[in-house]
Parts: structure tokens; C-alpha cells; sequence
């Protein structure tokens, strides 16, 4: 079911390196997908765009502590609330080549339609929103509604183009959509509507993740079984490949015996050396991240825990020979408590 609260997400930064590689397992068999459906026509051209509005004020210059450190912070810049954003969950930042602008993408509460910028559609209550800010964060008062989604969903960039992933629904099917957008002018190039297998089999469509490996879009999610009705243990990830230009590919089921992870949902996938990394935790909100290693054509490889206490991986990029990967920190989280973790 389409979750009707996006969950408010963290991140803190860990550095990997040097992983471990194993033997290798038997090859997950591809299962064939429906068809998706056919992209809408071509939507009329766009209603004019935002007039630009007085940018906030940003936060105070900080000037670094520990000027050796391989981060050093430099400022803090408030993206809600402001004129018309009260408050916003998720928060994924891109930049943009053509434009040289950092784009961060939200999902805000709204108390007032607003319109998509292809389209006269206006989405009500939720919806993906962009903001633009400069190279060194200075609001440009660009912004503009991407998407109607209602609960959870992720961004990917791709050159100049964003890939939105979230879930969706039909009359007969419950999945999610998949958008590829000109972040340049944020017209929609293409989308396509990825239905998944409700039954005992079950594709879960909350926490969706996007990742670009073997030169596909890769669309992740959780795979696990259902006992009359009921979702039981995590069993693995169901996997969607698309060609840049959303053509459908392929589908996977990566579970044990292929791997002997039970993973919760959650993941994100980066190329290294010609094999494939998978991020995942042993465990919704008390787990341990590790990294899972497969080759080119998902042989699954080794497994090493990175790090205690951490889940929910939601982002990774690599650089330098290192290894980069947003998650959440879960140290601070009682298993015992009734309340509410804190992370």
C-alpha cells in the first residue's frame, strides 16, 4: 500500500575502502516484467516559469576548525522554511552541468495546488519539488513542481538529465513510476509506469532506490514473501533495468542462495573496478551496514560489514579511490522502547 507519510530522512557520511572479494554463487535467473505502459503524448508546452522571488538569507559563513580534515564546513543554508515551503522531507542535491547550478530536490507539504512545469497538472498536499541554488549555495528563487507523488521517492542524475523513481498506482496495478527530466529546462523527456508483484512474492514499493550500473537504470526495492497477507522476513531486492531513455531491459531477484544477506529495504548500488557494490543493512533501524560485491554479470562475489548501527543507505559515488555513502545513523536507537528512534 502507498504509504500516506514520506519519512523524514538523515545522512551522515562514511568513508569505504578496500573491500573483500569471495567465491563465486550461482547467477540470479532474469524474470520477465509486463510490458510497461506506453508513455503519454507530447504534453503542450509549459506555462511561463517562476518569477524569481527575493532569495532567503543564508546561514553564516563558519569558517573550518580542523583544516586538515578531508571535509571542512563552510556554511549552513536554510532551504525550508521559506516564502512558500513551510517544511519538506528527503533532500537530495544534483548539479547540473549545462546550468552550473546545484539542484536539491524535496518533498514538501503544500497547503495550495501548484502546477507541474510541463504540464497544467497541479499537485495537491505532496509532490517532488526542485529549488535551484548557485555553486556555493546562494538561492537562485528557481523552483517548480516535478512530480504528484505522494509518499516515498528518489532522484538519480545522469549527465543533465533527473531520474525520478516513486511510488504509484493504477486501477489495476500498484508499483511505480519512473520520469527522466532535462534538469537544463525541466521539461519531461520520457516516463514509464513499473507495476510489481503484490502476491506472496512480493515487491515491496516502499523506499525505492536508483542506481546506474552496467550502463542501465537500475530501479531497486525490497524483495520478501507474505504469509496470508502479512509481510514476513526480508528476503533480498527485485530489480528493473531501463536504457537511459526508459526502453525496459530487464528484471532480476537477487535472494538467498545467491546471496546470503536478508536484506531490509533500502540500497544503493555503485560500479567498482567492473564489479558491482550493493549497500544494504542486516536490519531495519537496529542493523549493520555492509556491502555486498557481485561481478558485471551479478555472480555474487564477498560480504564485509562496513560499520555498526546503520541503515538505509540513500546515496554513493566514489572518487579518489575512495568511497562515499550517505546512510542513517542508528546508534541511538533502543530496540526495547516504545518511542519513537532517534537517529
Amino acid at each position: 500500500m502507498i504509504h500516506s507519510i514520506l519519512r523524514l530522512r538523515w545522512f551522515a557520511l562514511i568513508v569505504v575502502a578496500g573491500f573483500l572479494a569471495g567465491c563465486s554463487a550461482p547467477t540470479p535467473t532474469p524474470m520477465p516484467l509486463p510490458p510497461p505502459m506506453q508513455p503519454n503524448t507530447p504534453l503542450p508546452p509549459p506555462p511561463q516559469p517562476n518569477t524569481p522571488l527575493p532569495p532567503p538569507t543564508p546561514g553564516p559563513t563558519i569558517q573550518p576548525t580542523a583544516q586538515n580534515a578531508a571535509f571542512k564546513f563552510v556554511r549552513t543554508v536554510k532551504i525550508t522554511p521559506d516564502e512558500n515551503f513551510d517544511n519538506a522531507s528527503l533532500g537530495y542535491i544534483h548539479y547540473v552541468p549545462a546550468t552550473d547550478r546545484f539542484v536539491v530536490i524535496l518533498g514538501p507539504n503544500i497547503s495550495k495546488p501548484y502546477p507541474l512545469t510541463y504540464s497544467s497538472e497541479k499537485c495537491n498536499g505532496k509532490g517532488a519539488l526542485y529549488k535551484e541554488y548557485t555553486t556555493d549555495m546562494q538561492p537562485t528563487g528557481k523552483f517548480g513542481f516535478l512530480s504528484c507523488f505522494a509518499a516515498d521517492f528518489t532522484s538519480f542524475m545522469l549527465g543533465n538529465n533527473l531520474y525520478l523513481l516513486g511510488m504509484a498506482a493504477g486501477p489495476q496495478w500498484i508499483g511505480w513510476r519512473l520520469e527522466e527530466f532535462d534538469a537544463a529546462t525541466w521539461q519531461r523527456k520520457a516516463h514509464v509506469d513499473i507495476p510489481l508483484d503484490q502476491g506472496n512474492a512480493y515487491e515491496a514499493d516502499g523506499g525505492p532506490t536508483i542506481s546506474f550500473v552496467n550502463g542501465m537504470i537500475d530501479a531497486v526495492g525490497q524483495f520478501l514473501y507474505r504469509d496470508q497477507g502479512m509481510e514476513i522476513s526480508p528476503s533480498g531486492t527485485h530489480h528493473h533495468f531501463f536504457t537511459p531513455d526508459l526502453q525496459f531491459s530487464s528484471k532480476l531477484i537477487i535472494k538467498p542462495p545467491e546471496t546470503p544477506s536478508h536484506v531490509p529495504e533500502g540500497s544503493e548500488l555503485q560500479e567498482s573496478n567492473g564489479d558491482i557494490l550493493m549497500f544494504e543493512a542486516t536490519k531495519n533501524l537496529s542493523g549493520d551496514m555492509i556491502v555486498l560485491r557481485f561481478d558485471k554479470n551479478w555472480h555474487y562475489l564477498s560480504e564485509k560489514k562496513i560499520r555498526d548501527r546503520a541503515f538505509f543507505p540513500t546515496g554513493s559515488l566514489s572518487f579518489g579511490g575512495r568511497y562515499y555513502v550517505a546512510f542513517m545513523d542508528n546508534s541511538l536507537y533502543d530496540e526495547k522502547s516504545q518511542d519513537h528512534p532517534i537517529f
